[in-house]
């Protein structure tokens, strides 16, 4: 099944639930996914966007993947099989192009990692130990679906477009999100505009950004004062 037209597409009912190849290659605009999801067994070609709505994408252990400017806008699943794996979630909005790369040590019981990306601040970040004036502007979603496993590895590439204005990457922290409470696994930098984060237990949601200063500097001089927050305090 190939999408070639030169006017944005939708897939309807022509597009069967299970094929063994798909080539998005419409670079006109999206192919939308409208009737049901999708899954590819052997080859997703991607040289343009496909968007799933509330529908996904989902792609098989051995399902290769071939890419040069195409990503899934929406709802991705890759499932895994036992033993060390890593998968490439090519993920994006509708905008920009922002995946993540899962790398699992050891993988006893095979299922699926669901994936996401949705642009703009993560909606419970007024909770978090995260300046969301100096943040990345989007958020990942991963979800586990039966997959038992010992711990992974994940790297999360963003555009600089997503960055506040001053944002600064040495200084990122990483937010994960279990629904109800965040933690803060260090994140190491690969790039500009990518980081990682290894050992993890658990999927959730991640969140990048500078830290809050939750403990505001008062600076006396005689009779006045100034309070500083998430700046420097020169004395």
């Amino acid at each position: 099944y190939e999408y070639n037209g030169n006017t944005p597409q939708v897939t309807g009912n022509a597009l069967p639930y299970s094929v063994r190849n798909l080539v998005i290659n419409n670079n006109a605009g999206p192919v939308t996914l409208t009737n049901s999801a999708v899954t590819v067994t052997n080859q997703l070609t991607l040289n343009s966007v496909i968007e799933t709505g509330t529908n996904a994408v989902i792609l098989n252990n051995n399902t290769q993947v071939s890419r040069t400017s195409g990503y899934v806008n929406g709802i991705l699943r890759i499932n895994n099989s036992l033993g060390a794996n890593e998968k490439t979630f090519h993920i994006g909005d509708a905008s920009h192009y922002t995946p993540v790369v899962v790398s699992f040590s050891n993988i006893t019981t095979a299922g699926g990692i669901i994936a996401r990306t949705i642009a703009g601040d993560h909606p419970a970040i007024a909770t978090a130990d995260i300046d969301d004036n100096q943040s990345v502007n989007r958020y990942w979603s991963l979800t586990n679906d039966m997959t038992v496993f010992s711990s992974y590895d994940a790297s999360f590439t963003w555009d600089s477009g997503d960055e506040d204005v001053g944002f600064d990457i040495n200084s990122i922290v990483c937010g994960k999100f279990n629904g109800s409470s965040w933690t803060y696994p260090a994140p190491v930098i690969i790039a500009g505009n990518s980081v990682q984060i290894t050992g993890q237990t658990s999927f959730s949601a991640f969140q990048f950004g500078e830290p809050e200063c939750n403990n505001p500097a008062t600076v006396y001089a005689g009779n006045d004062q100034e309070t500083y927050r998430n700046e420097p305090v020169i004395l």
